[in-house]
C-alpha cells in the first residue's frame, strides 16, 4: 500500500473519528452534569472533567473539515494542526489536574482514559494525512 493510499484511507476515516470523539465529549459533559459537578451552561468549559472544552471541539471539527475536503497543501496543513491540537489535548489531560481526580469514580476515570484514546485516534489519523507528500 502506497503512502498516498494510506493517506486517502486515513482522510476517509477522519470524519468518523471526529464523530466518535464529539459523541464522547457530549456524553462526558452530560455525565458531568448528572454527577452534579457542572451545570449544562458550563459543562464544556475550561473546568470540564469528562470532556474537552467547546473551543477545542470546535477547533477539531473545523480542521477535520478542511483536512477531509482538501487533498492539497491546505488539507495537509489542517491535518498537521489537528494532529498538534489532539496531542496538546491528550497532554493536557495528564497535566490539567482533572485526570483521576479523587472525586471521580473508577468508571468516570475509565471514561476519561477512553476520551484520551479517542482523541489520540483522531490525532493519529491526522498525522497520517499530514505526513503524505
Amino acid at each position: 500500500m502506497s503512502a498516498t493510499d494510506r493517506s486517502r484511507g486515513a482522510r476517509g476515516l477522519l470524519p468518523a473519528a471526529l464523530a466518535g470523539l464529539v459523541l464522547t465529549d457530549v456524553a462526558g459533559g452530560l455525565l458531568d452534569v448528572a454527577a452534579g459537578r457542572s451545570r449544562l451552561a458550563d459543562a464544556w468549559g475550561s473546568r470540564a472533567t469528562l470532556c474537552a472544552p467547546w473551543p477545542m471541539i470546535a477547533f477539531q471539527a473545523v480542521l477535520t473539515g478542511v483536512a477531509t475536503r482538501s487533498t492539497a497543501v491546505p488539507g495537509r496543513v489542517a491535518a498537521g494542526l489537528l494532529a498538534l491540537g489532539c496531542g496538546v489535548s491528550v497532554a493536557s489531560g495528564f497535566f490539567d489536574g482533572q485526570l483521576a481526580r479523587r472525586d471521580l469514580s473508577a468508571t468516570e476515570i475509565g471514561f476519561q482514559v477512553f476520551l484520551l484514546g479517542a482523541t489520540g485516534v483522531l490525532g493519529g489519523l491526522a498525522t497520517a494525512v499530514a505526513a503524505t507528500k
